[in-house]
Protein backbone atom coordinates (compact mmCIF):
# COMPACT_ATOMS: atom_id res chain seq x y z
CA UNK A 1 0.00 0.00 0.00
CA UNK A 2 0.95 3.65 -0.54
CA UNK A 3 -0.67 7.22 0.25
CA UNK A 4 -3.80 8.06 -1.31
CA UNK A 5 -3.12 9.19 -4.41
CA UNK A 6 -4.14 12.74 -6.04
CA UNK A 7 -6.82 11.16 -8.26
CA UNK A 8 -8.27 9.65 -4.56
CA UNK A 9 -7.91 13.01 -3.03
CA UNK A 10 -10.23 14.63 -5.62
CA UNK A 11 -12.67 11.69 -4.67
CA UNK A 12 -12.54 12.67 -1.17
CA UNK A 13 -12.73 15.97 -1.42
CA UNK A 14 -15.61 16.02 -4.09
CA UNK A 15 -17.47 13.73 -1.34
CA UNK A 16 -17.18 16.14 1.41
CA UNK A 17 -18.30 18.84 -0.42
CA UNK A 18 -21.14 17.10 -1.91
CA UNK A 19 -22.22 16.03 1.49
CA UNK A 20 -21.88 19.79 2.82
CA UNK A 21 -23.83 20.99 -0.42
CA UNK A 22 -26.85 18.27 -0.95
CA UNK A 23 -26.47 16.30 2.84
CA UNK A 24 -25.57 16.91 6.52
CA UNK A 25 -22.56 18.87 6.31
CA UNK A 26 -20.79 16.12 8.72
CA UNK A 27 -18.19 15.35 7.25
CA UNK A 28 -16.79 18.52 6.79
CA UNK A 29 -16.92 19.25 10.16
CA UNK A 30 -15.17 15.67 11.24
CA UNK A 31 -12.66 16.50 8.28
CA UNK A 32 -11.40 20.00 9.80
CA UNK A 33 -12.22 18.38 13.55
CA UNK A 34 -9.69 14.58 12.63
CA UNK A 35 -8.28 14.25 9.53
CA UNK A 36 -7.40 11.12 9.32
CA UNK A 37 -10.54 9.71 11.20
CA UNK A 38 -12.76 11.47 8.91
CA UNK A 39 -10.90 9.70 5.63
CA UNK A 40 -11.37 6.45 6.93
CA UNK A 41 -15.19 7.16 7.06
CA UNK A 42 -15.25 8.47 3.78
CA UNK A 43 -13.05 5.79 2.43
CA UNK A 44 -15.69 3.36 3.90
CA UNK A 45 -18.61 5.27 2.46
CA UNK A 46 -16.90 5.14 -1.65
CA UNK A 47 -16.22 1.43 -1.04
CA UNK A 48 -19.11 0.95 0.15
CA UNK A 49 -21.91 3.12 -2.05
CA UNK A 50 -19.66 4.12 -5.17
CA UNK A 51 -17.92 0.90 -5.20
CA UNK A 52 -14.48 2.66 -5.16
CA UNK A 53 -11.82 0.99 -3.04
CA UNK A 54 -8.87 3.27 -1.83
CA UNK A 55 -6.32 1.01 0.10
CA UNK A 56 -4.17 3.31 1.62
CA UNK A 57 -1.39 3.03 5.20
CA UNK A 58 -0.56 6.59 5.11
CA UNK A 59 -2.37 10.08 4.13
CA UNK A 60 0.45 11.65 2.46
CA UNK A 61 4.22 11.44 1.87
CA UNK A 62 6.91 13.95 3.01
CA UNK A 63 9.48 14.39 0.03
CA UNK A 64 12.15 16.26 -0.36
CA UNK A 65 12.42 19.75 -0.49
CA UNK A 66 12.45 22.19 -3.41
CA UNK A 67 15.80 22.25 -5.13
CA UNK A 68 15.77 25.93 -6.27
CA UNK A 69 15.21 27.51 -2.88
CA UNK A 70 17.82 28.01 -0.04
CA UNK A 71 17.17 26.37 3.45
CA UNK A 72 17.09 29.85 4.88
CA UNK A 73 14.60 30.92 1.93
CA UNK A 74 12.60 27.73 3.08
CA UNK A 75 12.62 28.84 6.70
CA UNK A 76 11.36 32.49 5.60
CA UNK A 77 8.50 30.81 4.03
CA UNK A 78 7.65 28.47 6.78
CA UNK A 79 7.75 31.98 9.02
CA UNK A 80 4.94 33.37 6.43
CA UNK A 81 7.96 35.84 4.79
CA UNK A 82 10.07 36.01 1.57
CA UNK A 83 12.76 38.61 1.66
CA UNK A 84 11.17 40.00 4.98
CA UNK A 85 8.03 40.74 3.13
CA UNK A 86 4.95 38.96 4.13
CA UNK A 87 3.95 36.31 2.54
CA UNK A 88 0.46 37.89 2.52
CA UNK A 89 1.97 40.61 -0.11
CA UNK A 90 2.84 38.36 -2.23
CA UNK A 91 -0.94 36.86 -2.31
CA UNK A 92 -2.07 39.83 -3.15
CA UNK A 93 -0.10 40.99 -5.95
CA UNK A 94 -0.86 37.50 -7.97
CA UNK A 95 -4.50 36.73 -7.30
Amino acid sequence: MATISAEDWGRIYAFIWKDARIGTGDYMRKFDKNPASAVKEIVEVLRSEYNHPIEYDRLFDVSTGPTDLSTAQLEEIIKGEIDNTPFQFFLRISC
